[in-house]
């Protein structure tokens, strides 16, 4: 999974920060996301890119694409199709102000 991970990263580690109309009007697959080629990807919304991560990695689903998740879909109370085995913890507050 972390080698899945790396790789991930290193695809996308030139891709911007991009949050085109397409993403809320009408998300869906992209040829990238389908054949995985994620280092095609023009850039990212920040809840896209972890879910695309996800999908890399083999914990997410290809059910939904990657640019149909929001910040909220990625919360521990939301039902997000992760494969077998897989969830998320529920959330922490992190106090950095000290």
């Amino acid at each position: 999974m972390k080698n899945k991970f790396d790789e991930f990263l290193s695809k996308t580690k030139n891709s911007g920060y991009r949050l085109p109309c397409s993403i809320i009007c009408c998300p869906g697959k992209k040829t990238f996301e389908r054949f995985n080629d994620w280092g095609k990807a023009k850039g990212f919304f920040c809840s896209q890119l972890v879910a695309a991560a996800y999908m890399n990695m083999g914990i997410l689903s290809y059910e939904k694409s990657s640019s149909s998740y929001l910040p909220g879909n990625l919360s521990h109370n939301a039902m997000i199709p992760f494969n077998k085995g897989f969830n998320l913890s529920p959330e922490y507050i992190v106090d950095v102000s000290k």
